[in-house]
């Protein structure tokens, strides 16, 4: 019986994903639907954007209901760390998330819920990025999976990343209808998600845990060939790839500086033993530090060279590459 709602649950949560997409899609079109139907189309386009609001949160209450009808699949059904600090990473991304979403709707106004045609383009937040409301809402699916100390909705919350993409772009489309050449001069010095330097600080964060999540594949590779010598279950061969990411970013060089300072940082964080997850909170802050000193550096530098093929960038991540390499016999998950 478990597994059946576990599965409705799951349907519930594609169909309803499904649903708030093709809404939401039709509410931003009233000006392409206007070319059909005459000015009915923007209440018909407010009317859209509330049942999308319903099916969202619809979807929302799936993403609770998880834990308590888990699915069946080989994977972990909770983060290798504690629940407090899943906690902490969901508070991580709600309030800046929050933030930009709480700008987007003050800036947005009523226009947020109902559009109407004779409203003007938007200012405060708007004159950085284009769809400050979107990058703060889709997060909020891992602020939901970390709450709920879930690694496969965690997974499954990286889907809502192409589908806010295709809103905004479905968005966009129809505000070139409605504005023209003023919002096409707006797009060419706005930034789309980020403000236009803020986007290489991301893409070189990105980057950097790309390499993670490749250097996660060869471990999980290593481990699926001698697992028999190593003291993890069938079930958690997977661990590595879902969850081995950050300590794969992060390399020798954090692990390095992890073993060399959990000692004497004991009076700070605590007596614990000297494994890496029970003293989590010390590896995520040496790791944010090594992303971002490496972050700023690839953004200058691609600043100045106006590429990625810079031969300095080239070298850090061929670096990076190697760091990660050094690492992947390192059993961080405890043994």
């Amino acid at each position: 019986m478990s597994n059946i709602l576990a599965w409705a649950n799951l349907a519930s949560l594609a169909a309803s994903s499904f649903l708030f997409t093709i809404y939401y899609g039709k509410s931003v079109s009233p000006a392409q639907l206007e070319k059909s139907i005459g000015e009915d189309a923007y209440p018909l386009c407010a009317r859209y954007r509330m049942i999308s609001s319903v099916f969202m949160c619809i979807a929302a209450v799936n993403y609770l209901l998880y834990p308590l009808f888990p699915l069946p699949l080989p994977l972990p059904k909770t983060f290798p760390w504690g629940w407090k600090v899943s906690v902490l990473i969901a508070a991580a991304i709600a309030i800046p998330s929050g933030y930009l979403m709480y700008r987007g709707i003050r800036d947005a106004g009523e226009e947020t819920l109902r559009p109407r045609k004779e409203h003007c383009m938007y200012g405060g937040i708007y004159k950085k990025i284009r769809h400050p409301q979107a990058v703060g809402e889709f997060p909020f699916w891992w602020v939901l999976a970390f709450l709920v100390n879930s690694p496969f909705l965690a997974l499954v919350s990286i889907v809502y990343v192409p589908v806010w993409y295709y809103m905004c772009r479905a968005e966009e489309k129809d505000l070139l209808i409605r504005y023209g050449d003023s919002y096409a001069e707006y797009m060419e010095r706005t930034g789309f998600w980020w403000p236009r330097g803020f986007s290489r600080f991301l893409q070189a964060v990105g980057g950097q845990f790309a390499i993670g999540f490749v250097v996660s594949g060869v471990q999980t590779a290593s481990i699926l060939e001698h697992h028999h010598a190593i003291s993890v279950s069938p079930q958690k061969l997977l661990v590595p790839l879902l969850v081995g990411v950050p300590f794969n970013t992060g390399g020798y060089t954090v692990r390095f500086a992890f073993e060399n300072l959990v000692r004497p940082l004991e009076p700070w964080f605590g007596h614990r033993t000297s494994t890496v997850l029970s003293n989590i909170e010390l590896y995520l802050l040496l790791l944010a530090l090594q992303v971002v000193i490496l972050a700023i550096v690839i953004a200058i530098r691609r600043r100045r060279a106006k590429t990625f093929k810079d031969p300095l960038i080239l070298a850090i991540v061929a670096l990076l590459l190697i760091n990660g390499l050094a690492n992947i016999n390192w059993p961080w998950w405890g043994t």
